[in-house]
């Protein structure tokens, strides 16, 4: 059978895509690699019968009335306010941190720069550095200001991690969001179906969710990501463990960067509970990473693969791995709607 399209990656790029371009009447081949779709975004319900974000904790908030109306198409929604309590001095402390006097910081070009800009060096030396070297895995003057932009910073007693106007999540998780969205007669859905080159003999146009270097057979070299281990402990208690959501360790005493909570923002009820501690590390060329670093170095590999991309018109590239932009899950949709509702979408690339 021949495709209109072949999607690489069901996550929030590519099966935003895909149901646009069924409901446009195309004919949409969606292919991943892992055995589920939903991507980093998938959930699942444990042995113990505890509903957990298997790739960690995605909480879903947004501006965009159009984001939040797609969406809506496909689940319910519980609303849910994310707040996070970090580990400082010892103690527990709320996040993001109010800001302190700053005096005349005028560099805002990388994500230290940025924070002290914003809050003060106390602040970052304090909530900011470790955890940002963990993350990471380099200082914050070799990170770009946009990498900090997305961490809030407080000049008031809000103590939301977020300030959106929608701040929700799935009633009935993620999987079954993406399960409706993809639920569609011009969707053809094949799980652990990793790409391959044989697969444009079978469709007309690509639309490419995962790495370009990947894609590329890593010709001009890896494209920093970090990746994240996730290590989750369940265990028996009726009531909630953790103070808050999550719990940030800026400490680099502290080997996990984060721990959460999933009951917290899935609202379950259950006599188990689940908490997840996150472990950031360099990728070294995996199928599924998580942050692109985008700094110099990273920029620079990063253009080469660019102008591959350019020159490629069959393919377009897509989602945050394929855009190698540290995208919010919004954000990500927002770019879907933008490119398949764009004419571009439905001729030769």
């Amino acid at each position: 059978m021949i495709f209109d399209y072949l999607i690489v990656g069901a996550g929030f790029a590519g099966s935003t895509c895909a149901r646009l371009l069924a409901d446009a009447g195309k004919k949409v081949l969606l292919i991943d690699a892992r055995n589920h779709v939903g991507g980093n975004a998938y959930d699942r319900v444990s042995d113990h019968g505890v509903l957990i974000h298997e790739y960690g904790l995605h909480i879903f908030h947004t501006n965009s009335r159009q984001v939040f109306d797609f969406l809506s198409r496909f689940t319910d929604w519980n609303f849910y306010e994310h707040r996070v309590k970090s580990f400082v001095d010892g103690e527990l402390k709320q996040f993001p941190p109010r800001g302190e006097e700053t005096g005349n910081v005028t560099d805002n070009t990388s994500a230290k720069s940025y924070i002290i800009s914003k809050a003060g060096q106390d602040i970052w030396d304090r909530y900011y550095r470790g955890y940002t070297l963990k993350q990471w895995g380099r200082d914050g003057a070799d990170l770009p200001a946009s990498t900090a932009a997305r961490v809030p910073v407080r000049s008031d007693d809000d103590d939301r991690y977020f300030t959106d106007r929608y701040q929700v999540m799935p009633r009935d998780g993620y999987t079954k969001m993406f399960e409706r969205m993809l639920d569609h007669e011009n969707i053809t859905t094949e799980l652990n179906t990793p790409f391959s080159s044989d697969l444009h003999d079978n469709c007309e146009r690509i639309i490419y969710t995962g790495r370009p270097d990947a894609y590329y057979n890593y010709c001009c070299g890896f494209l920093p990501f970090r990746n994240v281990q996730f290590s989750h402990e369940t265990s028996y208690s009726p009531e909630l463990k953790l103070p808050a959501a999550q719990l940030n360790y800026p400490s680099l005493d502290v080997p996990f960067t984060r721990e959460y909570e999933h009951r917290w923002f899935t609202g379950q009820r259950h006599d188990w509970t689940t908490i997840t501690r996150e472990y950031a590390y360099m990728d070294l060329g995996s199928m599924s990473p998580f942050y692109p670093v985008r700094n110099d170095a990273g920029n620079s590999i990063w253009r080469k693969y660019q102008a591959l991309m350019s020159a490629d018109k069959k393919v377009l590239f897509t989602g945050r791995l394929g855009s190698f932009r540290y995208y919010n899950m919004d954000q990500v949709v927002a770019q879907s709607l933008r490119i398949t509702n764009s004419a571009t979408a439905f001729r030769a690339f």
